[in-house]
């Protein structure tokens, strides 16, 4: 590791991020840089409050833009509090800086929306995975019997426990719940985040997840709590790495994709569905999911660089897309609830 980084972590081989402190969304990429690795972004706390903003150029209400430097900052206030960071080389290629300032409440339960570190951070990532021709897709990805099947779906309609069901049931392995990377040439590769499990799908798999990793009565108290004060005021799931939920458990970080299966909520039904369907369809849930195109920052920065074009941006995401579904023979619209999503999804397996 480079003696300056206090973490690490390797997405693939597509993009190396440096912090200096830990970032739990990321456990599964913690690893030590070698001396050849680059470094794609590196995150970091400093102090803004007082920063020289002599050379920069105001941009709306809280924003700040230094186009010699490449440097951008928010001066955000909300609530009363400051939301202050700093966004470093956007358009360079290595590395981008985002320093948040020490007074960032990146835990605060009123926090503007689009303040999260994991989502600014997200937002790096993937405009770094497109550039390389790969993408996110909302979607989630079993493995079974060495073949592959991703499930795009919209939140709330049981990716999650459709992928405990085979992990837990069926001996498949999952690669993610929630969001994937993928390429043009129809691979996809593991992109796990924790796993939230609510009341419900701790009762539905109690017995087969680790007993140490889960507070039952806890979950009980949260989601009692959450009828009273419904979310998002209050929060009725936890949040745990899926190898921390399973004993011995290991994710396969690679996989041909040899099946789309779309999930949607109906009565048990399977179709046939045209590729240039599923294409509008998956991107359709990607940029419910991944809003970096009309995040703030990405919007008024654009608006000071004309080189940073979001539409040619969203071109290549495009035809990723399409192009990644051109190379799937098998693609499926599965309408049913989340019960039955896994038993649907297994047939299918058995036919590859």
């Amino acid at each position: 590791m480079h003696s300056d980084y206090s973490y690490s972590y390797k997405i693939h081989d597509f993009c190396n991020i440096s912090s200096d402190y830990l970032l739990p969304d990321l456990s599964f990429f913690n690893e030590a840089f070698s001396d050849s690795d680059i470094c794609n972004i590196h995150l970091s706390r400093g102090l803004l409050d007082n920063y020289n903003l002599d050379n920069f150029k105001k941009v709306g209400d809280s924003f700040f833009y230094n186009a010699h430097d490449d440097e951008f900052i928010s001066k955000l206030n909300w609530m009363g509090f400051k939301w202050n960071f700093l966004v470093k080389g956007l358009l360079q290629k290595n590395p981008i800086s985002l320093v948040l300032d020490q007074g960032f409440l990146e835990k605060f339960w009123l926090r503007p929306p689009f303040m999260k570190v994991n989502i600014l951070l997200r937002i790096f990532i993937h405009l770094q995975l497109l550039s390389k021709h790969l993408t996110f897709i909302h979607s989630a990805s079993i493995v079974k019997n060495e073949n592959c099947i991703i499930i795009p779906a919209f939140s709330n309609t049981g990716k999650t426990s459709t992928c405990l069901d085979f992990v837990t049931k069926r001996n498949g392995l999952i690669m993610s719940d929630d969001t994937v990377i993928v390429n043009d040439s129809g691979y996809c590769f593991a992109y796990p985040s924790p796993l939230s499990i609510s009341l419900a799908t701790y009762r539905s798999f109690s017995n087969f997840l680790s007993s140490s990793s889960i507070n039952g009565s806890k979950l009980y108290l949260m989601d009692l709590f959450s009828k009273i004060i419904p979310p998002p005021l209050t929060n009725n799931q936890i949040s745990l790495p899926l190898e921390n939920l399973i004993d011995n458990y290991s994710i396969p970080k690679k996989s041909r994709i040899n099946a789309i299966c779309m999930i949607q909520d109906g009565e048990g039904k399977v179709e046939e569905l045209d590729p240039y369907v599923a294409a509008k369809k998956i991107l359709s849930l990607a940029r419910s999911e991944f809003f970096w195109r009309t995040h703030p920052i990405i919007q008024s920065y654009s608006y000071c660089n004309p080189s940073f074009d979001i539409a040619s941006i969203e071109t290549r995401e495009d035809d990723i897309i399409n192009s990644l579904v051109s190379n799937i023979d098998k693609i499926y619209l599965l309408s049913g609830k989340p019960d039955q999503f896994p038993v649907l999804i297994d047939k299918i397996f058995n036919t590859l």
